[in-house]
Formats: structure tokens, C-alpha cells, sequence
């Protein structure tokens, strides 16, 4: 059997373990356009359906094709056509539409959680909220700030400014640990989820192993932000650096050229990105420990016991 690579080996897991629920399918090789249909339609994919169409790879490949909002099967054979490669698998799979998203990392009895309005995007993990569930008792550092996120319009994403009040961040962290805590997850992995206004709670991806303890977090300390990627010339390699760079997931070569300055004379930085995001992630396989910084937080704490 050919390799599925790493994306699609871990929603394939995910399937298994009854944490994506949707309708999935894989192609290793170009169907005919015949095939395709006829495999969608048995699994009832009809024009109109939010169909997300993505690629995975057996070797270390970045940035490949994905189109996540394809309301027509034709279409989606045709952007199928346009990007498969010989050593490419395909995924196609119901697009959730999400009001929430975020990632999920369990660590012993420790649970951690990014939430972010709309869509899960690097770009805009600086806006998120985050929250650290342990035993029946949840602490949350809680922005009251507009948080900058995406949402599906018909076959697009648009950025809005969006204000989650305090009340409804409170109900999200009870909902949230009601829904996670039986979950079948693996230690030490980092899972996206998406979750709906129909309150369904769904894992889409599982991401690379990590190790990490949350029990930091900045705001008063004397920093050099970081905001574009120039700022880090004007450093004096002394001061601790809070990162703040828009980076997604293409910006991976200006990611690590700032990490090629910073590493040499730290071994930390402050970020205004969530824990569980891509460019914290990247930082610590370079061996360098990423605190969460924010002046603005609320830090919130919630007896589980008490959530109905």
C-alpha cells in the first residue's frame, strides 16, 4: 500500500479512533472523472456541499495545495486534476464550517486549549484565547480585546473583527471540557478542532508530536518586540524579545531566519501567538521556549464542579 504520508496517516488515525466523524475518502493515484464521482456520490457528496480538498505527502513536503471551500464536485475533480502529483495523496473530506477553533495538548492530567473565532489559521493565533483544564477546575487567560479572525462565506474566507463577551467565554470553557474530556486522545500530541454553532465538537487534524509546560506568562517585562521582520536588526541580543511577526503557514523561511538570530543568545521568547500555534510550535524544535505575552490578559479561574 502506497505511504499516505503524515496528514493523511493522522486523519486516517483520527477516523479510527472516532474523532473526525465526516465523510472521508483517499486517492492515491488520478481517478477518472467517472471514478470520482461515482466514489463521492456513494459516500452522498452532492453539489452544494462544502467539499475540502487537500494533499498529503510521503516525504517532508511544506506548503502543498489545498482548497477548503469547493461547493461543486466538478470543481473539485478539476482543482484534483491540477495538483495531483505522483507523489502526492489526496483527501477529500466534508469542510466544517466552524463559529470556534483552535488546538488541543494533553500532557499527564494536564489539558490544554487554544480558541480562536472562525477558522484556525497561524496568521491570526495571536488572537487567540487559552486555557488550561486540570482535574475539575479550568484557568483561562482571557482577551477582552476584538480578536482578528476568519469565516467561511460561500467558497471564501473573510477576516472580521470579532468581540467574544466575558459571559459566553465562560460557557465555551464548561462546554468545551465537557466535550474533550472523554475524548480518545494521545499524550504529547497537538489536535486542531473546529466547532460549530450546532455545538458539535469535531478534531480535524492531528499534528506533530510536542512537549511543552504552560505555567508562564508575560506582559510587564521589558521587551524588543518583534512586529515585522526587519525589528530584529535593531536588536542588542540582550533584551528579551517578544515576537509578534503576522506569520502563516507559507512564512516558514522568515520564521527561521529570525530563529537563526535569536537562538544564539536566547534560549526563551515572549509571543503574542496561542501556545499550540505553528510558529510556537517551529520555535521549539529549535530548542527554544515559547511564553505567551499579552498585557491585556484576564486570567480566569473556573470550578468545573459548578458547570451544568
Amino acid at each position: 500500500m502506497k505511504d499516505l504520508g503524515k496528514k493523511a496517516e493522522g486523519i486516517r488515525r483520527l477516523k479510527e479512533r472516532g474523532l473526525f466523524t465526516r465523510r472521508l475518502l483517499f486517492f492515491t493515484e488520478l481517478p477518472s472523472e467517472e471514478d470520482f464521482k461515482k466514489r463521492l456520490g456513494q459516500e452522498g457528496f452532492k453539489d452544494g456541499d462544502h467539499i475540502a480538498v487537500r494533499f498529503s505527502s510521503p516525504k517532508e513536503a511544506i506548503h502543498l495545495p489545498r482548497s477548503v471551500l469547493i461547493e461543486s464536485i466538478d470543481r473539485a475533480y478539476k482543482f484534483l486534476k491540477e495538483n495531483m502529483g505522483e507523489d502526492l495523496v489526496a483527501i477529500i473530506h466534508d469542510f466544517i464550517t466552524p463559529e470556534f477553533s483552535g488546538a488541543i495538548f494533553m500532557k499527564g492530567k494536564k489539558i490544554y486549549v487554544n480558541l480562536l473565532p472562525g477558522a484556525w489559521e497561524s496568521l491570526h493565533a495571536k488572537s487567540c484565547d487559552q486555557i488550561l483544564f486540570e482535574g475539575n477546575s479550568a484557568t483561562a487567560w482571557f482577551s477582552p480585546n476584538k480578536k482578528e479572525a476568519l469565516f467561511v462565506d460561500g467558497e471564501r474566507l473573510i477576516k472580521k473583527e470579532v468581540e467574544i463577551p466575558r459571559e459566553k467565554f465562560l460557557e465555551l470553557i464548561s462546554f468545551i471540557y465537557d466535550r474533550i474530556k472523554n475524548l480518545n486522545l494521545e499524550e504529547k500530541t497537538l489536535y486542531e478542532f473546529m466547532l460549530t454553532k450546532d455545538k458539535e465538537l469535531q478534531v480535524v487534524e492531528a499534528k506533530s508530536k510536542d512537549d511543552f509546560d504552560f505555567s508562564e506568562f508575560g506582559g510587564k517585562e521589558e521587551v524588543h518586540e518583534v512586529s515585522t521582520p526587519g525589528d530584529i536588526e535593531k536588536w542588542n541580543n540582550k533584551q528579551e524579545i517578544l515576537l509578534s511577526v503576522p506569520l502563516d503557514r507559507h512564512d516558514d523561511l522568515v520564521l527561521h531566519q529570525l530563529i537563526e538570530k535569536i537562538k544564539p543568545h536566547k534560549d526563551k521568547v515572549y509571543v503574542r501567538y496561542g501556545i499550540c500555534s505553528h510558529p510556537c510550535i517551529v520555535l521549539r524544535e529549535f530548542g527554544i521556549k515559547t511564553i505567551p505575552y499579552n498585557e491585556d490578559i484576564e486570567v480566569l479561574e473556573v470550578d468545573l464542579n459548578d458547570s451544568s
